[in-house]
């Protein structure tokens, strides 16, 4: 590294170091830190009454994704003007940074360092925390992602080399807010809203435009220029496997792409017929779009509960209106006591009828446990129906696992003894 460093001016050298990487994922961090005691403080206000799943989802992860939405803004914008100053530069600078001030088209291509540290260091954030908390936040096709474009970054920064590919490839982010952008108005209860589709169109069409159709002629014009990108004038600093590594990684991007442009396609489609798929998003899809998402519980109270009802009434009309609207969760499982695939109250006549849709399932356990309002409340003992997401978010996995695990054994074991009695009596009555 000591060499590929020493190779670069002062400022790219001082942008490619272990320490201004380290310092901008702290910087990171802290913001996503900052965030995390807003969207605590503020979930309350940004969720609708009526979308009492969404305050959990909003406290957990809103910050993850606010910070996701800051960083896909500023790479987009400075991507933007990489690209408007690089696409009519000399090949020669499009395919690699020159070395000093005084050389033509340095003062185009040099920005795209700090351009690449942000990103850079942004990955390496994201990396850890999709990986403390796979797979909400991602699957593995998220963390191939990342991994991936964390090693053309990384090559970029230490090289120098292709700032044009990597202007267009940061500009490819120009559909990444939207989806952020919809993953807070899901959560926030406005998924079935104008803003909404308003957003989700916008999605489709920088995703189409950005990630296929850009990235498509950014593909064709670095497959034009391979005999320049392993020229031997390039050696000294991008050795021919480092260029194979950009090359392989950027058709694999371009593949991953396509692919998500195919389950966006289907998405879309199953909603003009009527049906759903369940694409591997970062974020649940809004089934008001056709796009299947869980059904959300219908009320934090459960239904069976008339006495917490009663005490919600007496504090509204004792003036405490805040502590009765503010939901509770599941953080400790007593006993799991049932499950379902959907809430019937939430299930018009037809679809009652007819098979249950991907957009209407919402896997939920009838749990006894202890419910709060977060993790510094003292708590109460309730039975309620809960979907498995907010178990395995306030739970953790092992409880989780430990719980269903007794509940299917005292299940299959009861069943087995009902079958037995019944059995039995029949022999009887014969």
């Amino acid at each position: 590294m000591g060499g590929l460093l020493s190779s670069l001016p002062p400022l790219e050298a001082s942008m490619t170091s272990p320490f201004s990487v380290l310092v901008c994922t702290l910087c990171w961090e802290l913001l996503y830190q900052t965030l995390g005691l807003f969207f605590q403080l503020a979930a309350p206000r940004l969720v609708l009454r009526s979308h009492s799943k969404g305050y959990s989802s909003m406290a957990n992860h809103g910050h993850s994704y606010a910070c996701a939405l800051i960083h896909a803004v500023v790479v987009t914008a400075r991507g933007l003007q990489h690209l408007a100053g690089l696409v009519g530069a000399p090949a020669e600078v499009q395919m690699m940074s020159p070395m000093g001030p005084g050389e033509p088209g340095y003062e185009l291509a040099h920005p795209t360092q700090l351009t690449n540290l942000l990103f850079f260091s942004w990955l390496c954030y994201d990396i850890c925390h999709i990986i403390s908390w796979y797979p909400q936040l991602g699957g593995a096709d998220t963390v191939a992602h990342h991994v991936g474009f964390a090693i053309v970054s990384a090559i970029h920064g230490l090289t120098g080399c292709l700032p044009l590919p990597f202007a267009w490839l940061i500009t490819t982010e120009l559909s990444s807010p939207f989806l952020n952008i919809r993953w807070f108005l899901i959560n926030s209860g406005r998924g079935d809203t104008g803003m909404m589709h308003a957003t989700n169109v916008a999605f489709a069409l920088s995703f189409f435009l950005s990630r296929v159709l850009l990235y498509g002629v950014g593909v064709v014009h670095l497959a034009l220029h391979t005999p320049h990108l392993f020229s031997a004038a390039l050696r000294p600093r991008l050795s021919p496997y480092l260029a194979a590594i950009v090359c392989a990684q950027i058709l694999f991007g371009y593949g991953l792409n396509l692919t998500w442009a195919s389950k966006i396609y289907k998405m879309a489609t199953a909603t003009r017929q009527g049906g759903a798929g369940r694409p591997d998003e970062r974020e649940p899809l809004n089934a008001a779009d056709g796009a299947p998402v869980k059904t959300p519980i219908k009320a934090n109270l459960s239904p069976n509960q008339p006495a917490m009802r009663m005490a919600a009434s007496a504090r509204l009309a004792g003036g405490g209106a805040d502590d009765a609207v503010v939901p509770t969760f599941c953080f400790k499982i007593e006993a799991v006591l049932g499950m379902r695939f959907c809430e019937p109250e939430q299930l018009i006549a037809k679809k009652r009828r007819n098979r249950l849709a991907a957009a209407d399932k919402a896997v939920c356990y009838l749990t006894r446990g202890t419910f709060k309002e977060d993790s510094n409340d003292a708590g109460f003992t309730d039975t309620r129906w809960v979907e498995l997401e907010e178990l395995y978010e306030n739970c953790g996995k092992t409880p989780l696992k430990n719980a269903l695990k007794k509940y299917r054994k005292a299940e299959e074991e009861d069943v087995d003894a009902a079958i037995a009695d019944f059995e039995e009596g029949v022999e009887h009555e014969g």
